[in-house]
């Protein structure tokens, strides 16, 4: 089990519920009116771009210094050790105690230059300490203070309220990788959707409810094509357009926090954020990583964990999107959280969970929702059309029976199919 001081440290730094770490998607918009606050009961250090940025810089430089500091204190020794056997031997001209003391002399300077490095490294990284010991949530804090829209101070904030503000090179990854889909995808994934995101009540800002003219006029500023990235600033045909990267901002996520480790040199690791994975290497068994995906029960409470299928996964990100955890019941009828951007409407497919293997989470976590807008005739033609994608889609069946499909490609994966 997960260390609850960690989910909910994690749970602050994001700006969101403990359920949107646990859980593969939010369940819905918290009680707000505008927009959430990421502040705590506990102050937390605040973290600009410019400060993490400057950090992991200062990592990289002293790392190789601290490294030959204590290569030289490992070493230190051998001198006095190597002289004192000469000496023994006498095959050289001095006496054992002469030996022993240039030995000492040596081994002192060493240790001398060793420690005028730590110090030296220590002091450049010394005002980043705070950040030292909670490098993970430093790399988290640099997406949610670009792409969170529950952040009031993020970038996407001030994009959708149309303050002049030069995007960064996070938000900048994540616009031109949501072009890219949307473009491939005929617009089923569309990061300009959020105001029919709020507007059904799954998004950043309080629902006042819906109905057909609402949504033909929210239809009106919806289009990834009206909007574009110009010297690094948001360019939009009308003002009243808002982004939502929540369908890729979590997989990105995953993925900074993998470069992280990878920086680190670490080989051997699996990131989990709500069901959004990136995989590397071996387990601790020396076995590709084994992932489930889940029975698309309806469980807004995330109780039941029971199992469809299991995948033995490796060097690949993995996101998974369902209509089965973020949803509600309105006059009898269930809406849930994936919406439509060319409609406007909750989509009403036979596909209950979509899982996308990739080569990057944010690209799974990014297809994976557009396959739910697609629904399976055309999600299936489109993984036939690009066979770097795997897909898992759980559909509903007759009664209680569900009905899967899966890629050639996903086969290879699967280890334990229900």
């Amino acid at each position: 089990m997960p260390d609850l001081n960690r989910i909910l440290e994690l749970a602050r730094i994001f700006g969101v519920t403990t359920d949107y770490l646990l859980k593969d998607e939010i369940e819905e918009a918290e009680n707000v009116d505008g927009f959430k606050s990421t502040e705590s009961s506990k102050k937390l250090r605040k973290v600009t771009m410019e400060e993490a940025d400057e950090f992991l810089r200062i990592k990289t430089k002293t790392s190789p210094i601290i490294a030959f500091g204590v290569s030289l204190c490992v070493a230190s020794a051998a001198p006095l050790i190597a002289l004192i056997g000469l000496s023994e031997s006498r095959r050289i001209g001095i006496t054992e105690d002469f030996a022993s003391g240039i030995g000492v002399a040596i081994l002192l300077v060493m240790v001398a230059v060793a420690v005028f490095l730590f110090i030296l490294s220590g002091r450049e990284s010394s005002k980043y300490e705070f950040l030292g010991k909670e490098e993970i949530e430093t790399e988290l804090k640099k997406v949610d203070n670009s792409l969170s829209p529950f952040n009031p101070n993020s970038v996407i904030t001030r994009v959708n309220h149309n303050e002049k503000t030069e995007v960064d090179s996070f938000f900048v990854h994540v616009f031109h990788l949501s072009k890219k889909i949307s473009d491939e995808t005929h617009g089923a994934f569309d990061i300009t959707v959020a105001p029919l995101v709020n507007a059904w009540g799954f998004g950043f800002k309080k629902s006042t409810g819906v109905d057909s003219l609402i949504v033909d006029s929210l239809r009106q500023m919806i289009g990834y094509q009206k909007i574009d990235l110009q010297n690094n600033r948001i360019m939009k045909k009308d003002p009243r357009i808002m982004l939502d990267c929540s369908a890729i901002a979590k997989g990105f996520g995953v993925d900074a926090v993998a470069r992280l480790l990878e920086r680190k040199g670490i080989k051997n690791y699996m990131v989990d954020i709500g069901g959004e994975v990136v995989v590397r290497g071996k387990n601790s068994k020396m076995n590709a990583w084994r992932i489930g995906i889940n029975k698309p029960v309806d469980d807004s409470l995330s109780v039941n964990q029971e199992l469809q299928t299991v995948l033995a996964i490796s060097d690949v990100g993995m996101a998974t999107s369902g209509n089965y955890r973020n949803f509600y019941y309105k006059g009898g009828k269930k809406y849930a959280h994936t919406i439509d951007p060319r409609t406007g409407y909750p989509v009403q497919h036979s596909i209950l969970s979509s899982t996308v293997i990739a080569k990057d989470c944010a690209s799974a976590d990014a297809y994976a929702t557009a396959f739910m807008v697609m629904g399976l005739d055309s999600a299936k033609a489109f993984c036939e059309a690009h066979p770097e994608l795997d897909a898992y889609f759980i559909c509903s069946g007759e009664g209680d029976k569900y009905e899967t499909y899966f890629t050639d490609g996903m086969k290879k994966f699967i280890i334990n199919e229900k």
